[in-house]
């Protein structure tokens, strides 16, 4: 007996093939990018623009840099603190874990930190498999 589709299973069948058609969409604009990267001036970092009859083209080249926390702190005392400073900026970031430790067992000190955060629901995620029969 096969069973009837229900409206949830018609949702997420109708999700699978747009997200394959995005897929494909992607991956067909990433290679007409890397076509027109190959067509124009190339640079380390910065723009270049090119015009047509039809288009400006513009192509934005960067260096994607990450900072080894560990050594950054430890040139903190080599260093001359105001170009420290206008080198590393430091970013806070909260623990998602201890903060839901906090709000569990200790609300006061919660109340307390809970004055510098701001907090918003994300878009929630939505994940669709397939059950093969």
């Amino acid at each position: 007996m096969i069973a009837e589709a229900t409206e949830l299973d018609v949702l997420a069948h109708e999700l699978q093939v747009v997200k394959d058609r995005e897929a494909a969409c992607r991956e067909a604009r990433l290679a007409i990018e890397e076509k027109i990267v190959s067509m124009t001036e190339k640079k380390e970092e910065g723009t270049v623009s090119t015009k047509t009859e039809f288009y400006k083209v513009s192509v934005t080249f960067g260096i994607d840099r990450k900072v080894d926390a560990e050594i950054a702190r430890s040139l903190a005392d080599e260093m001359d603190a105001e170009r420290y400073a206008r080198i590393f900026r430091w970013k806070p970031e909260v623990s998602v874990s201890e903060l839901k430790y906090l709000k569990d067992n200790n609300p006061e000190v919660f109340r307390q930190v809970s004055r510098a955060l701001t907090a918003k629901p994300t878009k929630p995620s939505v994940k669709v498999e397939e059950i093969k029969r």
